[in-house]
């Protein structure tokens, strides 16, 4: 499935559940990989040349309703995983 991600800086709410994380893992993978330039068949390889760096930014926030006692666990998680991707993060409490 192709999806294409207009340029500009996008904020991803990461709760620390499954869904987010894989979420953010996707959108974080695409936007650290270069892309082709050019529409190219699959037959056609793509020279390094032809790659450019994805045009979007991405900024991790977490809010933390300290609804459960454990909740500063999940703030701390979805902190580790924007550090994993070397991605800003904010967060609220």
């Amino acid at each position: 499935m192709k999806v294409d991600i207009n340029t500009g800086t996008y904020v991803v709410a990461v709760s620390g559940g499954v869904d987010s994380i894989v979420l953010l893992d996707v959108l974080a993978r695409r936007a650290q990989s270069p892309e082709p330039r050019a529409k190219s068949s699959e037959k056609q390889k793509i020279h390094s040349s032809q790659l450019s760096a994805p045009s979007f930014q991405l900024i991790v926030a977490h809010f933390d309703h300290g609804m459960r006692s454990d909740s500063q666990a999940d703030l701390h998680f979805a902190q580790k995983v924007a550090e994993k991707y070397g991605l800003p993060f904010v967060f609220a409490e």
